[in-house]
């Protein structure tokens, strides 16, 4: 269907266009349909070739596509908006505002788009926001939370590959961390249970902030890990470091006054994340890292027999050698914990765990030996029983407690001789983080209470009974 050079019909799907813009797209679900057909006839119709049409949508601010976290987004309306931008744009419509509408939609398009699709359109979002340089807050906060999210559907096979990752993750923390000083709650006295545009975009760059430095925790111990592996220990201990430090970071974020109000009648935190001190114990990763491959470099191991070379895990700070994914494991394992006379219990136990719950149908039996090996305080079985039960179920209230378990036994038995080993890389302000992490070593967190007391076994009854 072409319009030809009838501008009056152009005028008017503009106008209704200008008009339909006013209100929040969700606010009026008919005038959000309403909006969705006009935006499909005027792409169909080709109506962004002729000038009156360009000329209204040129100057168009576009807040029909300014959603923010806590709005729900239409895929439809988000496509035909950018079906339609893209038509403005081939066109030579090239206003700024249109360019910010472009990345906009391009960015909240990326965050409900499958798989494929988030990639290209986090970076082509990144690429137009930079090029408007723009000084207002909520849009540098949308430029900072589409590098974030661009780095997470990255690719992160290759040592080169994480690297690019971490300096995305970098650059939107940097974005972050200069943003929030220009809202701090005390210069910009926001009341805290509105929706006004100053709290709205200093809680979603806490969110943000915390939720990078989270990632910067998993990137640095993943590329750790693949640097120790390698023999690379120089650079092996400086991500090690780095997991900590990210770690450390977003623990502290919420020990101050400056963010402790966020949870508190905060209507803006509708679909954020990462708004209190969290993690998934990356930096206890890092320290069993670096515990593993000393252990490993040591060569201390003894005979290994096929099931410990398959179902060993990268991570596990009493590891004797590099690790696998536990595949085809089952049967060599369940041989050898047959035969081992009763040696070496917990090893033997992890390892037939960890290769049940490679299989499908077998969770119960992996979860049995998983605890089996916890009640042998073997510190990477309660990782992994965590890691299992928050799998099956997102509100599993004995996940958390198995995490600082975990921790405080990494911590415990493997931070001395980690940070001894890396005393070359760390730096004069690590004085905190590690004088906070000898604490958590000192004496297992209250947090634990809700499981068995350290020694005995944490049994499948239980599992099931708290996990439902």
């Amino acid at each position: 269907m072409e319009l030809k050079q009838t501008d009056k019909a152009a005028e008017v799907l503009a106008a209704y266009l200008t008009a339909a813009n006013a209100p929040t797209p969700e606010s009026n679900p008919f005038v959000s349909y309403t909006t969705l057909d006009v935006l499909r006839t005027a792409v169909k119709s080709n109506a962004a070739a002729l000038p009156a049409f360009q000329k209204q949508l040129a100057a168009m601010d576009w807040k029909l596509v300014s959603f923010r976290w806590y709005h729900q987004r239409s895929r439809d309306l988000l496509t035909e908006a950018l079906n339609l931008q893209s038509a403005l744009v081939n066109n030579g419509v090239s206003s700024r505002s249109l360019q910010l509408a472009r990345a906009r939609t391009l960015f909240w398009l990326g965050t409900i788009s499958d798989e494929q699709a988030k990639l290209p359109r986090f970076a082509e979002a990144v690429k137009l926001f930079d090029e408007l340089a723009s000084d207002d807050r909520e849009v540098r906060l949308q430029l900072a939370d589409a590098i974030r999210l661009k780095a997470s559907v990255m690719p992160q096979e290759t040592v080169e590959e994480m690297s690019a990752v971490a300096a995305e993750r970098q650059r939107a923390r940097r974005l972050y961390e200069e943003l929030l000083p220009e809202l701090d709650l005390k210069k910009t006295k926001v009341s805290i249970t509105d929706k006004s545009d100053e709290n709205y975009v200093r809680t979603a760059a806490v969110s943000g902030l915390s939720g990078t430095l989270q990632g910067l925790g998993t990137i640095h111990a993943e590329t750790a890990a693949k640097m120790l592996a390698k023999g690379d220990r120089e650079k092996g201990y400086r991500e090690a470091l780095e997991a900590m430090r990210s770690v450390h970071t977003q623990s502290q974020l919420f020990s101050t006054e400056l963010y402790e109000d966020i949870q508190a009648g905060n209507p803006t935190i509708t679909n954020l994340c990462c708004l209190g001190p969290e993690s998934q114990a990356e930096d206890a990763w890092a320290v069993a890292i670096v515990a593993g491959a000393e252990s490993l470099r040591r060569g201390n191991s003894g005979p290994l027999g096929e099931c410990e070379r398959l179902a060993t895990h990268p991570y596990d700070p009493l590891r004797r050698t590099i690790g696998g994914p536990a595949d085809g494991a089952i049967g060599p394992c369940e041989a050898e914990r047959a035969g081992n006379g009763g040696k070496d219990v917990g090893r033997h136990a992890f390892l037939l765990g960890r290769s049940y719950a490679r299989v499908d149908h077998r969770r119960d039996e992996a979860l049995e030996q998983l605890g089996i090996a916890a009640g042998e305080k073997y510190a990477q079985a309660f990782y992994n029983l965590s890691y299992e039960l928050n799998r099956a179920s997102t509100r599993c209230p004995l996940a958390p407690a198995l995490l600082d378990r975990y921790r405080y036994l990494v911590f415990r038995d493997h931070l001395a001789p980690a940070l001894k080993a890396m005393q070359s890389e760390i730096r004069p302000s690590d004085g905190d983080m590690i004088a906070d992490l000898e604490e958590l070593a000192r004496r297992e967190p209250s947090t634990t209470a809700a499981l068995p007391r350290l020694g005995k076994p944490i049994t499948l009854e239980l599992l099931n009974q708290a996990c439902q």
